[in-house]
């Protein structure tokens, strides 16, 4: 058994020569290197995800409720949007919580009014509209519930296979607080 171990050693001796230096003479980097760079890779990956999770799970669902315009007062259906959306949609168009309040959404004007008194650019032939269709705003819902899915999946994995459970829940709980720290001082 001791011969075994003897020659299981020597042969990985030499494997690991052969992977040092090519006949040329040129340097290769041991698979060890290559292993333990890779381990890097993976937990700073691991580590930022879990602390940029929060956000992108609250701009996946921010956006998807402006995509509908969600945060906008209507006056046409008499809309009013509840505040707490009003509040999320500033913080990701213009990162800060300054939500300009409006009073009640104005009745909408009767049909009587003369359309040539309307100051409203009328659009060219042939031009592309300002807003988007509705299969792109679906596509566009549909892509931040993907999102969304996939944001919380990886938090699940992060927890689930390996690792140091202390240092991820650290970097979750960083995420939420440091912007919330950014919004707020």
């Amino acid at each position: 058994m001791k011969a075994i171990g003897t020659i299981e050693s020597s042969i990985s001796e030499a494997a690991d020569n052969s992977l040092e230096s090519s006949e040329l003479g040129t340097e290769r980097a041991r698979p060890r290197s290559r292993g333990i760079r890779l381990k890097s890779i993976r937990l700073l990956h691991r580590y930022m995800g879990l602390f940029f999770s929060p956000a992108i799970l609250f701009f996946a669902f921010s956006g998807a409720l402006q995509t509908f315009n969600l945060h906008k007062t209507d006056a046409r259906i008499g809309y009013t949007p509840p505040m707490w959306i009003q509040e999320i949609a500033q913080i990701h168009k213009s990162q800060n919580m300054n939500v300009r309040t409006k009073s009640k959404p104005k009745k909408a004007e009767s049909d009587t009014a003369d359309p040539e008194l309307n100051d409203a650019p009328v659009p060219k032939k042939g031009a592309m509209p300002d807003h988007s269709t509705p299969p792109m705003k679906w596509f566009v819902v549909i892509m931040s519930a993907g999102l969304i899915i996939t944001t919380t999946l990886g938090i699940y994995m992060s927890f689930s296979y390996g690792g140091h459970p202390r240092l991820a829940c650290v970097a979750l709980i960083a995420g939420v607080v440091v912007p919330i720290a950014f919004l707020v001082f």
